[in-house]
């Protein structure tokens, strides 16, 4: 058969035909007077709390609380709007700080809070990375509308050191039996820290309203996840190298992320903006697998549950090429 004559050959023409038409309405003036590019840099405060306990059937047995008062950000944020069509990212950085409290409490005997250690909590490593699509829809009187789906993913790995704990168990008094943390038994002893390295990934859609005024605008946001998933691990040092729980949860419709945005309109490049955000999710019910760093891991028989609030100020400046 002729090379020239075969559909290989056809199929290529077509492809490179294309690329051209494409490559060449790239470049000329209308189009790319249609799109609208935007560059932010961003400074975040954000208060965030986790919760993760592990059951025995019914019975509450362990409960990590990880109370991060303050966490500092540092990050920026891109758009592309074509036309009513517009492509946001984002990326952040936690920047190494003491950030709080941790609280860890044990149940060895039901209904007794025989266990509670109190140790300070540092950020070491993390990372927040958000896409979000919408469509713009324009309404009479300055108002507009967003369908909106996004897809957000947080890392975070905190450490808690320094750690003091009032154990009422028989193990550490010597007695017969366990008692509460905070009875006359209890003994006071320094602990080794432990460490939380926890991933979450969220995709959402919701809906968004924008209010534009002559200077500034207001703009709010809802969205729930159809889908989240979240693997955390709680690592226990020790002097054999410690101990480790992984819990793997997934949830459907549970967690929801309120967002309101204002900005002030300096001139037609550059706008100044604050963002509030409040992201959470009720306790969900997950996997949980106990193991030793070298040796390896495997399902326990308990039960673990998983959840967290997360409130964060955004400042950003926004520059429009």
């Amino acid at each position: 058969m002729n090379f020239l004559h075969s559909r290989f050959y056809k199929w290529e023409c077509k492809k490179i035909i294309f690329f051209l038409t494409f490559v060449t309405a790239f470049f000329t003036p209308n189009f790319v007077h249609s799109f609208s590019f935007s560059v932010s840099p961003v400074i975040t405060y954000s208060k965030e709390s986790i919760t993760d306990k592990i059951y025995d059937g019914d019975y509450l047995h362990s409960m990590l609380e990880w109370e991060s008062f303050y966490i500092f950000k540092a990050g920026a944020a891109a758009e592309i709007e074509h036309k009513n069509l517009i492509f946001q990212s984002s990326a952040k950085f936690n920047l190494p700080l003491k950030c709080g409290l941790q609280y860890d409490s044990d149940w060895y005997t039901p209904g007794i809070k025989t266990n509670l250690s109190i140790g300070n909590l540092y950020t070491s490593l993390g990372f927040d990375i958000n896409f979000e699509l919408k469509y713009k829809f324009n309404l009479p009187f300055g108002f507009s509308v967003f369908p909106v789906t996004s897809f957000y993913s947080s890392y975070v790995q905190l450490e808690a050191q320094d750690i003091y704990s009032w154990c009422g168990d028989a193990a550490h008094t010597g007695l017969d039996q366990d008692y509460s943390w905070d009875s006359e038994y209890a003994k006071r002893v320094k602990k080794y820290g432990i460490n939380l390295n926890s991933l979450t990934t969220l995709v959402c859609f919701g809906a968004e309203i924008k209010k534009d005024f002559e200077k500034f605008y207001l703009d709010t946001k809802i969205l729930v996840a159809p889908y989240l998933s979240i693997i955390s691990v709680d690592h226990h040092l020790g002097k054999t190298g410690g101990k480790y729980y992984q819990m793997e949860h997934e949830a459907f419709f549970t967690a929801w992320n309120f967002d309101f945005t204002g900005g002030y309109f300096i001139n037609k490049h550059n706008s100044i903006n604050l963002n509030l955000n409040v992201n959470f999710c009720p306790e969900i019910q997950g996997k949980l697998f106990f193991g030793w760093f070298k040796i390896g891991k495997e399902l326990a028989p308990e039960t673990s549950t998983f959840q967290f609030t997360k409130f964060s100020a955004n400042l950003f400046w926004q520059y429009t090429f």
